[in-house]
């Protein structure tokens, strides 16, 4: 099951990689830091930059949250998983739920939220509305097509939150992706991919911010996949990480 692990906003990283070097991968299978594609206009047109989608959190899939909480005394920063005190006094680790998982499933893909396209007839209502957002539409309590944005309210992890979707509109730069959403397959658009723009020994940085001001040297690219490979290094151990390309920069 997944469950939500909290720590100091901007360490979601460095708690992320901590958890995958020091607690056995049997117990931690994986971890992930969602993040979404925000939208600011400069120019009249959008412009993508990403950030966490949750700051704070980290998801944890384990099936033992009760060993995973007695090796917390490995992790150096302060964290703790959301929980709730059981019956019998002892701790009730709070799991994503079943419908929290579902939500998040439609959301994410490969972890990021990507922009939704959305189009308003000329009375001013929604006449389109394709990517994540599409299936939440009930739930907007607010809509700013300038701004690029739309708020949705979901309970999640025990307390009603609201949820930021980057917007893409068609003044804006064409994007595969959504190509792809009016009938393009994604796997058609990655056989026209023969090159990224980025190749293993660039130094890159990563523009979501999850690794700051870090210099990174590529060691791998999957261009069918826009993904690259480099290494950091954190509290004196190497790792390897994988990054979207279209999440950094060359240096």
């Amino acid at each position: 099951m997944w469950y939500v692990m909290q720590t100091v906003s901007g360490t979601e990283a460095e708690l992320k990689e901590q958890l995958l070097a020091r607690i056995d991968r049997k117990i931690c299978k994986d971890c992930i830091i969602p993040l979404y594609e925000d939208v600011w206009r400069r120019g009249g047109v959008g412009h993508i930059n990403m950030r966490r989608l949750f700051p704070g959190y980290v998801f944890i899939d384990t099936d033992d949250p009760g060993e995973i909480y007695k090796q917390q005394k490995k992790i150096q920063r302060f964290t703790r998983l959301l929980s709730m005190p059981g019956e019998d006094g002892e701790k009730l680790f709070y799991p994503v739920e079943e419908d929290e998982e579902a939500f998040l499933k439609s959301l994410l893909e490969d972890g990021v939220m990507h922009v939704s396209y959305i189009r308003m007839n000329k009375g001013g209502r929604i006449e389109t509305i394709k990517g994540p957002l599409a299936e939440h539409a009930a739930n907007i309590v607010k809509l700013d097509i300038p701004h690029r944005r739309a708020i949705v309210e979901k309970e999640l992890f025990g307390k009603m939150r609201r949820i930021k979707f980057g917007l893409w509109t068609d003044v804006d730069p064409k994007l595969p992706r959504l190509e792809a959403l009016r009938g393009r397959t994604m796997e058609e658009i990655n056989k026209e991919v023969a090159d990224i723009g980025i190749h293993p020994g660039d130094m890159i940085k990563d523009e979501s911010g999850v690794y700051g001001d870090m210099v990174l040297t590529v060691l791998s690219v999957d261009a069918p996949r826009r993904t690259v490979r480099p290494e950091v290094e954190l509290f004196g151990t190497k790792v390897k990480i994988e990054l979207k390309a279209d999440m950094v920069s060359k240096v």
